[in-house]
Order: C-alpha cells, then structure tokens, then sequence
C-alpha cells in the first residue's frame, strides 16, 4: 500500500513538472537546431524511416527556415518501395512560450525518391504539417511531428503521411 501511494506520488510531481513549468525558466530559442527523429512514413504503405532536420532561425521571431532529410528502406517482404524525401520547410511557432510545450506549423516543397531495387524514381513534393515540441532540459527538446505529403508522379499525384518523434537539441 505504501509503495503505491510514493508511485502516485511520483507521477503527481512529474505531471506538475511537465504541464506547469513556467516560461521564464526556460532559455530563449536557439538560432540554430538540429533534429535526429525517427517515426513511420506512409508512403505506399508503412515503413520505418530515420532522418535529420537543421533549422534556421534568421532574426527573432516566429519564423525558422528548416532543412530535412528522411530515409526508409524498401519491404522485401511486401514488395514495397522505401521512400527518401528532401524537403525545405518553413516553420512557424509561437516565439513565447507558456509552458513546456511549444507548437508549430509548417509548410514546404521538395523532392521525393521511390527507392526499389536500388533505383530511385525522383520527383517533387510538397508538404503541411504540425507538431510539438516539449522542453526537457536546458537546450534539449522532445519533438513530435505530423506531416502530410502530396507526391507528384507520372500516375498522378498521391497523398502521404509521416509521423515521427525525436531529440532536438537549440545552439
């Protein structure tokens, strides 16, 4: 009974800490960030998929320029091509925050590689999509993102989906 009681303890405080920490303790946003994700693209079926983003925030403000890079690798098993994506985004928060969370949007164009076999059909993409970032400490941050993809192609256009999570780190 005890050990139950100091466990609802705990998660009572971390609950506190994670929807009440106020903005003033946390640092401003960084100039620069990088963000190492991981997640799932739904493009022509699931896949797992890694990637990078870097953004660029200019001058102070609401608006950051982000670079991506998305990698999957093709299912042998069902067939499926894996998908890279390279995309410039622009990303739009909220320069205060209220609380541990910072949510964002974004919206961008790029290029698009269906990878079977080792050879890649290359076309354009656009992008929209939003997310969250949760501050866990000092430049450190939880990021989790939703993107929506409309793919150009020779068949017409076709609508993907990505969902990832990942560490962002500000400098």
């Amino acid at each position: 009974m005890r050990t139950q009681l100091q466990l609802a303890a705990v998660w009572r405080v971390m609950a506190l800490t994670l929807f009440t920490a106020p903005a003033v303790a946390q640092p401003p946003d960084a100039p620069v960030s990088i963000t190492a994700f991981g997640g799932v693209a739904m493009a022509f079926g699931p896949h797992p998929a890694t990637g990078v983003a870097i953004a660029l925030k200019p001058h102070p403000g609401p608006v950051s320029l982000e670079f991506e890079y998305l990698r999957s690798r093709p299912n042998p098993v069902a067939s499926g091509s894996g998908i890279a994506t390279f995309a410039g985004n622009i990303l739009v928060q909220p320069s205060r925050q209220r609380s541990r969370f910072q949510y964002y949007g974004t919206l961008g164009v790029g290029f698009y590689s269906l990878l079977r076999d080792y050879q890649g059909t290359t076309d354009s993409a656009r992008n929209i999509g939003a997310g969250a970032k949760v501050t866990l400490a000092g430049p450190w941050k939880l990021r989790m993102d939703y993107r929506a993809f409309l793919l150009a192609g020779t068949g017409g256009e076709h609508l993907a989906h990505r969902f990832y999570v990942g560490i962002a780190a500000g400098f």
